[in-house]
């Protein structure tokens, strides 16, 4: 169990005893930094093996860097009240090359370019709510999209 505290640093390790089906045994859950990457890990114990499984924390650091594969960082707006224009920035993150972006207003296409660096200021109307979306193409021809619900006053 991963809890933040309020200077937004992880609390120490809790555990938790799982039973995840009739036909396995007990296991246990542990969170750390198990690869020393300063963000927290899981771990997971099988009894019926003796076996443990690391699942590695791939959440970016920072507010708007590289993260886990596959993924849009929409690191602004945020859901709630904001003044127009509204400022849209995202970062791409995949495998491959980023190559291109869209921004979508309520399904319609309103700023693109190309990179894995999304930036763009949108003016919808005052007094609205809009459905922002973000959506990204890797190399590979993959697509990857994120998306907020705003209000404009």
């Amino acid at each position: 169990m991963f809890n933040r505290l309020p200077n937004n640093s992880i609390a120490p390790l809790i555990f938790r005893s799982v039973q995840s089906n009739d036909l396995l045994s007990d296991t246990e859950i542990i969170s750390g930094d198990f690869n020393g990457d300063k963000k927290a890990d899981l771990a997971i114990t099988y009894d019926f093996d003796n076996s443990v499984l690391v699942m590695t924390n791939t959440t970016p650091p920072g507010p708007c860097s590289g993260g886990p594969l596959y993924s849009i960082h929409l690191c602004s707006p945020s859901s709630g009240l904001n003044l127009s224009p509204v400022q849209v920035s995202a970062c791409v993150n995949s495998d491959r090359t980023a190559t291109t972006w869209k921004i979508y207003m309520d399904g319609v296409a309103m700023a693109n370019g190309t990179g894995a660096n999304v930036n763009a200021a949108l003016t919808p109307s005052a007094n609205s709510q809009h459905r922002i979306t973000v959506k990204g193409w890797d190399a590979s021809g993959d697509i990857f999209s994120s998306g907020v619900v705003v209000s404009v006053r």
